[in-house]
């Protein structure tokens, strides 16, 4: 479905054909609340649906990255920020998957461990964890890596292409109309049904097509090592 076709869905559900009680401006607010729902849920479950990467290639060896301050490049070859106050729409950094060490040629050779708190660096090889806006490696760093991440979303108003999960984008209008019946009074039974039978389907359908090896989550305990 196209955003234009979401929104006219999501205006069915709500009944409300035209703008004389519902503005256009509200709608977006209604689908951008929708729409983060939506992606939450597919990065709860299979987050490399929407995982993408940027490329780090220290100029010295680095024990540290800070990625409020620092550009890096993502596989369009774009110059990026990921977190920070100028952080790139779209591009932004929402979840950490992994870090994978490449050679010269962007060929994968390992993986980076993940810690769950700043101790465990020194005594793990190859270590990495994200503490505040900062990857902070358990050595050295001197050669090319990719860091794998779950981007942000453009606002809904930005979009042309949701995403490839079309059979499943009448959901996000279902969730923006739940936003939008918090405030009206309350969800209709047959469509509080149909959500609930999108979102058992919906679920089903990431799990199916989740790898065990690559979709999770690496949780991190920032104030442990403290």
């Amino acid at each position: 479905m196209t955003p234009n076709e979401v929104k006219a869905l999501f205006r069915i559900y709500i009944d409300e054909p035209d703008t004389t009680f519902v503005s256009d401006a509200n709608i977006i607010t209604y689908l951008d609340a929708g729409y983060r729902e939506f992606r939450n849920m597919v990065s709860d479950i299979c987050p490399t649906i929407y995982e993408t990467f940027v490329s780090y290639e220290p100029t010295s060896p680095a024990t540290e990255l800070d990625l409020a301050a620092t550009s890096l490049v993502n596989e369009s070859s774009a110059s990026v920020r990921l977190l920070g106050a100028s952080q790139t729409a779209g591009a932004n950094l929402v979840r950490l998957l992994r870090i994978s060490e490449v050679n010269s040629d962007g060929d994968h050779i390992r993986y980076l461990n993940p810690v769950n708190n700043v101790r465990a660096l020194s005594s793990t090889a190859a270590s990495y964890a994200l503490v505040g806006t900062k990857i902070q490696f358990g050595q050295e760093m001197g050669d090319k890596y990719r860091i794998h991440y779950v981007p942000g979303s453009l606002t809904w108003s930005s979009l042309t292409f949701i995403d490839d999960l079309d059979a499943f984008h009448d959901l996000i209008a279902l969730l923006s109309s739940k936003q939008y019946f918090i405030q009206d009074g309350g969800m209709s039974q047959p469509l509080m049904v149909q959500m609930q039978d999108r979102l058992t389907r919906f679920q089903e359908y990431l799990r199916e097509r989740a790898d065990p090896e690559t979709c999770y989550v690496q949780v991190i305990d920032w104030f442990g090592g403290y």
